[in-house]
């Protein structure tokens, strides 16, 4: 014959167990905390920190004269132009226009009205 075990009382006693362990109020289970920045970042911070060797700068300054010259070279390279002043003046804050109504129709006619829209935002 098999013994039966009695399943509720082998989980109360789980339960009771991770009690047991539980922290206690007000406690943490990381009591260092969280780094105050990544590893990686922290590595890149302290690499654009150097000095370059040819250039008789900083790595980050002589990074941000190269994004520059690339973005006025020739006619200028629009994305490195964008990267050099997200960087040097901020991101802009984008725009978000809610105003408008909702038009239920078929697919088609959605599809239509939206091609039309574009055409007028990008002839």
């Amino acid at each position: 014959m098999k013994k039966q075990i009695n399943k509720s009382a082998a989980n109360t006693s789980l339960v009771e167990a991770g009690r047991a362990t539980q922290f206690r109020p007000g406690e943490s289970g990381n009591l260092q905390g969280r780094p105050a920045t990544a590893k990686f970042s922290q590595a890149c911070k302290e690499l654009a920190a150097e000095i370059h060797p040819k250039q008789r700068c900083t790595k980050a300054q002589a990074l941000a004269a190269k994004c520059y010259e690339r973005a006025m070279k020739g006619k200028g390279n629009p994305r490195w132009a964008e990267l050099f002043l997200h960087y040097a003046e901020g991101k802009p804050a984008q725009t978000l226009n809610l105003a408008g109504s909702v038009a239920l129709g078929t697919l088609e006619e959605r599809a239509a009205a939206l091609h039309e829209k574009l055409k007028q935002v990008a002839p």
